[in-house]
């Protein structure tokens, strides 16, 4: 997302695909609509990561999903050698 993009634009760009995301997890294409618009409310009062903002929406809607579909998530990456 560049700085002239607003939260409307970037859902209205990205919408279609994240319906389609939860659509592949068998949510109802109105239920997800729904869901990602929600999320979108959500993610719009936090202040997403200055680097790959589209990532970072796409992680936390993947992660919604999962939740929504009953699937446990993934487990966190373990640190490299060295971090923290």
């Amino acid at each position: 997302m560049d700085r002239e993009e607003t939260w409307s634009e970037l859902l209205e760009r990205l919408g279609p695909l994240l319906v389609g995301i939860f659509v592949e997890y068998g949510i109802s294409p109105r239920e997800a609509q729904d869901v990602v618009e929600d999320t979108f409310l959500v993610l719009m009062s936090k202040r997403p990561p200055r680097k790959d903002p589209e990532g970072w929406i796409l992680r936390t809607i993947a992660e919604r999903c999962r939740r929504l579909a009953g699937e446990p998530s993934p487990p966190a990456p373990l640190p490299r050698a060295g971090e923290g």
